[in-house]
């Protein structure tokens, strides 16, 4: 079905029509159906579902979406944190290491390189994180 408004007088009101093969094979509309008693009916039935109640329990539902999307935004920057904190921390240790104790370098450089990566993780998470719930 398709809509059309017809202008009677000063009032344009809808046509659902159902030309699909009209327009495609060249036969006679199927059927149309003058949209002012359904537009109305519509309308009516919107307005009583749509009542104080309902709009409160919408707005007391986003309000808990926002909410909800705060504290997972807060326990990204917490997580992205620890991971600064403990890439940091591995850093140093590394730094800190005799270079001549190759083997102890080598393992303390690859946990820096293991808690970097986790940072950037979490990094990209939490900048995931501020769009995920817009």
């Amino acid at each position: 079905m398709t809509i059309l408004y017809s202008n009677s007088g000063l009032v344009k009101y809808p046509i659902y029509m159902c030309n699909h093969y009209n327009i495609h094979y060249g036969e006679k509309i199927c059927q149309n159906v003058q949209g002012r008693n359904i537009d109305l009916t519509i309308e009516s039935l919107l307005l009583e579902i749509i009542n104080p109640l309902t709009m409160e329990t919408a707005i007391s539902i986003q309000s808990e979406m926002t909410k909800r999307k705060e504290e997972i935004l807060r326990l990204y920057s917490q997580q992205l944190e620890r991971a600064r904190y403990e890439m940091d921390l591995a850093k140093l240790r590394y730094l800190l290491v005799d270079p001549g104790n190759r083997l102890v370098a080598a393992e303390l450089e690859h946990d820096w390189n293991k808690k970097s990566a986790a940072h950037k993780a979490y990094a990209q998470k939490s900048c995931a994180g501020d769009n995920r719930f817009s």
